[in-house]
């Protein structure tokens, strides 16, 4: 539009320049306007130019002005979709301490732009840049000259005045025309800021380096999350293999003596201490990072949840499910630790708050109404599980109760023994590992599921321990071989070196007893020449 509306005031100015000098000359000489002259054929060029701009008048009314209204809407619609997705991304790639990224501001300056050009082009659509005014005004001054022309045509003798009338008007669509020229393509409003195709030139630009600058920060968003993983799991595993190596009774050598029993109480004292201290470090970060990933995935799962639910039947609780369970399984490890930490200590511990607990489960009310009908409608696979388990458990209590009845038939042989406070105590001869115990009380207590699982992890880092330790004493002897193959060739290469350097002595010596050779054979030479001279 704006092209097309250059090239019609361009070609009508240039016209009306050759015919304002005409109108000049026909003042001067009062020649008379005829049908067959040239200035006759001046009219229908007006008629033509009445149509084009009447053409350009009716783009700025009716269904010219809505169907752009509607392209610009349409425009619009697109650019605040994208800014929902970049705020939704954003969300997704907040800092841990609830900070957006830069690239945000960034985002709502490219915005700002946008919304200065979408109003820039509102103003060029209505016409309000000056260009509705001027082009009524240009088409009833052409008018009014193609009206007098016309009427020379019928009355060809004209008065100096109303020549001098036309060529003002002409000079007037001139001056109207330049105004137009002017304003096309731009807006008086905002001159003194860059506008239209220069804004234009610079959010494109903007926009290709806020995708530069957000693919760099999401890759190393990941980057970083990755460390933070892989740093937790290491913590949790140290800590489970510190709880070992502290649960283990220490076996002396027969070549060094037994620790005395203060020291090592002591020792098992500072270790279960340290072992506190770390769980509770521990569980604030997993506290704090599983509540950092829930709020950084809780926007998009939502979405998801709710895109399927309203796209088809199918059942849009899985993810929600998933998020859930992260939580979760980084609760049951807190509880774990506590549990394990208070067996140790003979007192219970916790080693979150209630407000951190509180904290880490404010998210659950929200997803609650997603969760909860499934549990009202259980499926046939629950079903068939749960009675399952009905006959495990009848099973389990039976197999206890025999095993009641045969060990109190029984009597245990119990032993005296002085214990740590120099008291007599007593205690069955047979007895039972440490971890029994634990068995025992987690298949009575009420967190029986919690308390086999963590004998399960137990027991498998027990395995895990014993697999390094065959590693490691099969890397030692690998080293000691090495050890020797290495000592023995240094002793082969020092032997290699004596060689060599034998070998260069003899060489040398060899040598200085060919020069000596030499010089004596020229000397004899230089004698018999002296002789022969003689």
């Amino acid at each position: 539009m704006k092209t097309l509306q250059g090239r019609h005031c361009n070609l009508l100015r240039m016209a009306l320049s050759n015919g304002s000098n005409s109108s000049e000359i026909m003042q001067q000489t009062f020649y008379p306007l005829r049908k067959g002259s040239i200035h006759g054929s001046v009219i229908p060029d007006f008629k033509q130019w009445q149509k084009m701009l009447h053409e350009d008048k009716d783009k700025f009314t009716g269904d010219h002005l809505v169907s752009k209204y509607d392209s610009l809407k349409i425009i619009k619609h697109l650019q605040e979709n994208w800014m929902d997705i970049g705020l939704g991304i954003f969300g997704r790639h907040k800092s841990m301490e609830g900070e957006m990224p830069p690239e945000r501001q960034y985002m709502e300056e490219i915005a700002k732009s946008i919304g200065r050009l979408y109003k820039e082009f509102k103003i060029r659509i209505n016409g309000d840049n000056g260009i509705s005014k001027i082009l009524p005004s240009l088409i009833s001054s052409l008018e009014s000259c193609s009206f007098k022309l016309e009427n020379l045509l019928v009355f060809p003798e004209m008065l100096l005045e109303e020549w001098e009338g036309i060529n003002g008007k002409i000079n007037e669509m001139k001056s109207q025309l330049d105004a137009l020229l002017n304003i096309i393509g731009t807006v008086p409003q905002y001159i003194d800021m860059d506008s239209g195709s220069v804004l234009q030139a610079n959010i494109y630009n903007m926009i290709q380096q806020w995708l530069l600058k957000i693919g760099n920060e999401i890759n190393n968003g990941n980057i970083e999350l990755q460390r933070h993983m892989d740093e937790l799991h290491i913590s949790m595993i140290q800590w489970m293999v510190n709880f070992l190596i502290l649960m283990v009774p220490d076996f002396t050598d027969q070549d060094t003596l037994p620790n005395v029993e203060e020291e090592c109480a002591e020792k098992h004292d500072i270790g279960v201490a340290e072992l506190e201290l770390d769980a509770i470090a521990l569980a604030r970060k997993l506290s704090q990072y599983s509540s950092y990933l829930s709020s950084c995935c809780r926007g998009m799962v939502t979405a998801m949840a709710l895109s399927i639910a309203s796209r088809s039947k199918k059942n849009p609780r899985k993810e929600l499910r998933e998020l859930q369970k992260m939580k979760k399984e980084c609760y049951e490890w807190i509880t774990t630790c506590s549990h394990l930490l208070s067996g140790i200590k003979g007192r219970e511990i916790n080693l979150l708050t209630h407000e951190e607990k509180a904290h880490l489960f404010e998210e659950e009310d929200i997803l609650k109404e997603f969760l909860e009908p499934e549990r009202d409608k259980p499926s046939k696979e629950n079903e068939e599980e749960s009675k399952e388990d009905k006959k495990l458990g009848e099973e389990k209590e039976e197999k206890k109760a025999e095993e009641k009845l045969s060990t109190s038939t029984e009597k245990e042989k119990l032993i005296r023994f002085i214990g740590e406070d120099e008291n007599v105590h007593t205690k069955p001869l047979f007895e039972t590992d440490v971890l029994s115990s634990w068995r025992e009380s987690a298949n009575q207590g009420t967190l029986a599921q919690k308390y086999i699982e963590a004998m399960a992890i137990i027991e498998r880092t027990q395995e895990k321990l014993i697999e390094v330790e065959s590693r490691a004493r099969q890397a030692e002897e690998k080293f000691e071989d090495v050890n020797e193959t290495l000592h023995y060739t240094l002793i082969r290469n020092k032997e290699l070196e004596k060689e060599l350097e034998e070998m260069l002595i003899k060489s040398r010596e060899k040598e200085s007893e060919r020069g000596e050779e030499e010089e004596n054979e020229e000397k004899k030479k230089k004698k018999k020449k002296k002789k022969k001279k003689k």
